[in-house]
C-alpha cells in the first residue's frame, strides 16, 4: 500500500510541474504592444527619411513635423503630406513609423533617429 501512495504522489508532483510549465510557456507568449508614438515621441521636427510603401518609391530624405498623431513629411524639393501615424516601433534609437495619407490612401515607413527620447 505504500508503494500506491508514493504513485499518487508522483503523479500530483508530475502535474504541479506541467502547470508550471504551462503558466511560464503562457506568459512568454503574451502578446506585446507596440509603442505609441502619439504619446512617446515628443510633437517637434526630426530629420527623418521616407518611403511610399504603396509605390514602393523611395528612400526620401524629408524633414518631419509630428503634431499629435499627425506626421507631416515636407520634401527637400519642395511640398509636403500630411499623414496619419498608424503604428509604431523602436529598434535602438531608430522609430520606424507607419503612416497613411488619408487623401490618396498611400501607405508610408518613415525612420526617424531619436537618441534622446525617453523610452
Amino acid at each position: 500500500m505504500a508503494g500506491a501512495v508514493f504513485f499518487v504522489m508522483l503523479s500530483s508532483l508530475a502535474g504541479c510541474d506541467q502547470k508550471t510549465d504551462d503558466n511560464a510557456a503562457a506568459s512568454a507568449a503574451a502578446p506585446t504592444r507596440d509603442r505609441d508614438p502619439a504619446q512617446e515621441l515628443p510633437d517637434e521636427k526630426y530629420e527623418c527619411e521616407g518611403r511610399n510603401v504603396t509605390r514602393s518609391e523611395g528612400p526620401y530624405s524629408l524633414e518631419c513635423e509630428k503634431a499629435g498623431k499627425e506626421l507631416t513629411l515636407r520634401f527637400e524639393e519642395g511640398g509636403y503630406l500630411v499623414t496619419d501615424i498608424t503604428s509604431s516601433k523602436v529598434v535602438s534609437d531608430t522609430w520606424t513609423i507607419e503612416s497613411t495619407h488619408s487623401e490618396d490612401g498611400e501607405d508610408w515607413e518613415i525612420e526617424i533617429d531619436a537618441p534622446d527620447v525617453d523610452r
